[in-house]
């Protein structure tokens, strides 16, 4: 059991009121009856997952990849795409699992840096999380609407177009079976850049919320 300090000392000789006594014992009571968390277990205390329910914690999936692209030297691992107003995935981030009906907690990250450095800076660029191949809106970094918004995403320039960081995440409950989860990119061309974008390092975790 993990280190609970009673809110109310009790000496020798004191008169305890049953209001001190019971926040003194509610505590421990609580983590007695189920309430427990990661610092009432020592490491490999239990030693295999078939002792528990299947809900009992999160899963956890996760996919990444690290480049050390910069301006005039690209290096290894990064992604090119053109400027377009189309959805295009991240095709090496993705994680594809079955699962029972659950929430999905999915967190993207990225960062992304120009193909050609412009004084105009990047091509205005949104991104999402894509689900089975469906771009959940509520995710989308800019705008889901390009025909009404005069701001379509990001628009750094100068020395912010150096690795721009992007991240998003949602909470998303599923039915049971197999789903697929990615990142997508739209780098919406402008009259000042239409010469796309290199996606660097990127990340996606996607946690099975089973209970």
């Amino acid at each position: 059991m993990s280190w609970r300090f009673p809110k109310h000392k009790l000496s020798a000789g004191q008169t305890v009121t049953p209001e001190n006594l019971n926040e003194g014992l509610r505590p421990t009571a609580e983590e007695l009856s189920g309430q427990l968390n990661e610092h009432n277990w020592k490491a490999a205390t239990i030693p295999s997952f078939t002792n528990c329910q299947s809900d009992c914690a999160f899963v956890w999936h996760s996919t990444g990849v690290y480049s050390d692209a910069d301006p005039g030297n690209y290096g290894v691992n990064f992604l090119e795409f053109p400027a377009t107003a189309t959805w295009q995935q991240l095709e090496d981030t993705k994680v594809t699992k079955s699962t029972p009906a659950c929430i999905l907690w999915i967190h993207a990250s990225f960062q992304v840096m120009p193909i050609v450095f412009t004084s105009s800076g990047l091509p205005t660029l949104g991104a999402a999380i894509m689900v089975d191949g469906q771009v959940i809106q509520e995710t989308i970094v800019g705008s889901g609407d390009l025909s009404n918004e005069t701001s379509l995403g990001s628009q750094a320039t100068g020395i912010q177009m150096l690795g721009v960081p992007f991240a998003t995440s949602v909470a998303l409950p599923v039915a049971s079976g197999e789903h697929t989860v990615s990142i997508v990119v739209r780098a919406n061309p402008t009259a000042t850049n239409d010469k796309g974008i290199v996606v660097q390092s990127r990340e996606l975790i996607v946690l099975q919320m089973r209970r």
